[in-house]
């Protein structure tokens, strides 16, 4: 951190020092426990508790609280000029972990905004890109829904058939069974198919706009640095 740390430490900020940090969950009771004390502090001390704070409930899972704590991390160290803290950038950090925590309630433009983002200061960092990428995924899969549902509708088609052809074809039209046949494996190919396409649309579709994002930021970081 920029930011001096007190001379005399209060005695909540040494019952923290004394915690587990890796016990997210006691991490997380203690921050809600004494939070009105913790307010209170000096900056640099209140800071640091805020920050492990929102690791943990990014740990354990709540995912809602930590993207509203991780908005509070993020507005106090650019007004405070706070980048680094235990030998990491801060401010980079927490949005990468605000990303995960909205991919993992499903709001999958906030977590695609945040990584495009996020590779305009770090282009060529492969979490980042990892992650948008399942964040578009996920959001342009539902343009082929229809395509994936038409697969398996036909799939269905095809094994009732099957079963028609197996009691009912076979034991009273016998004639007709190899042309059932025929049509059953038709049918699986075609739902085969049409799966096949809609997988291979996906995947163009977003590796095109991932790698339009990749270029966009290269551009935008060799202008910044220049």
């Amino acid at each position: 951190m920029t930011q001096k740390q007190s001379k005399h430490q209060s005695r909540v900020f040494r019952e923290f020092n004394a915690l587990d940090k890796s016990n997210h969950h006691t991490m997380v009771r203690f921050y809600e426990r004494h939070q009105r004390v913790i307010e209170r502090l000096p900056f640099d001390e209140f800071f640091v508790l805020l920050v492990h704070y929102g690791t943990a409930l990014f740990e354990v899972g709540q995912y809602d609280k930590h993207i509203k704590i991780s908005d509070r991390i993020v507005e106090l160290s650019i007004i405070n000029n706070v980048q680094f803290y235990q030998g990491e950038d801060i401010y980079i950090r927490v949005l990468y972990q605000k990303a995960q925590s909205n991919f993992y309630i499903r709001d999958f433009a906030a977590t695609q905004h945040i990584c495009c983002e996020l590779l305009k200061m770090q282009p060529y960092h492969k979490s980042y890109k990892k992650l948008l990428r399942k964040a578009v995924v996920m959001q342009s899969g539902r343009s082929y829904i229809r395509l994936q549902a038409l697969a398996m509708v036909l799939f269905l088609l095809s094994v009732v058939i099957l079963l028609v052809n197996i009691f009912v074809i076979k034991n009273f039209y016998i004639q007709y069974t190899s042309f059932v046949y025929q049509l059953v494996v038709g049918i699986m190919g075609a739902s085969a198919l049409t799966l096949t396409l809609s997988l291979v649309l996906e995947y163009l579709k977003v590796d095109r706009f991932v790698r339009s994002v990749k270029k966009s930021s290269i551009r935008h970081h060799q202008k910044t640095d220049g």
